[in-house]
């Protein structure tokens, strides 16, 4: 083998392990970033979800609360109730106020009444739309990251 040859070959097989370090670093830089990329990915997915599971919590919270009201309302009514069959009682002891007394009660326990139900109603109502309200996603804006991915996919897709 001549020495042209010799020094030719070592030539080339220098260059070529040069070539394979450039191409092994890129290729860890590649790999890094891609790296940081699917870390930035599962952070917006698992930031995502605890949104939505946030909206979730707090729509059954607010069906809790607006229970709570309901029951509330329902042990007001029931004391109101007590305490108005006691008033309209001792008015019916007396002679004087005996035959007003029972139509002022009956009255007031229709108007009672009716106060409580439509109280519990809108309670009921605005509890469950407020709910129904946070459970739905609210429309969000691609992220940055987002954007720059649909960017390079329409460059790649324009070459």
């Amino acid at each position: 083998m001549s020495p042209a040859l010799q020094i030719f070959l070592s030539a080339c097989t220098l260059g070529g392990i040069l070539l394979a370090l450039v191409m092994i670093f890129r290729f860890r830089a590649a790999e890094a970033s891609v790296r940081g990329i699917r870390l930035a990915v599962l952070q917006q997915r698992t930031s995502h979800q605890a949104k939505r599971l946030s909206r979730i919590i707090a729509a059954e919270n607010t069906r809790l609360v607006a229970k709570g009201i309901d029951q509330g309302s329902l042990f007001l009514q029931g004391s109101h109730r007590v305490i108005s069959e006691i008033t309209f009682g001792i008015l019916k002891l007396f002679p004087a106020t005996q035959g007003f007394a029972q139509g002022a009660k009956e009255t007031h326990d229709l108007v009672s009444e009716g106060l409580y139900g439509a109280f519990r109603q809108v309670s009921d109502h605005v509890g469950k739309n407020i709910a129904e309200n946070l459970k739905k996603p609210k429309p969000r804006k691609p992220s940055r990251l987002v954007k720059k991915l649909r960017e390079r996919r329409q460059k790649k897709k324009s070459r």
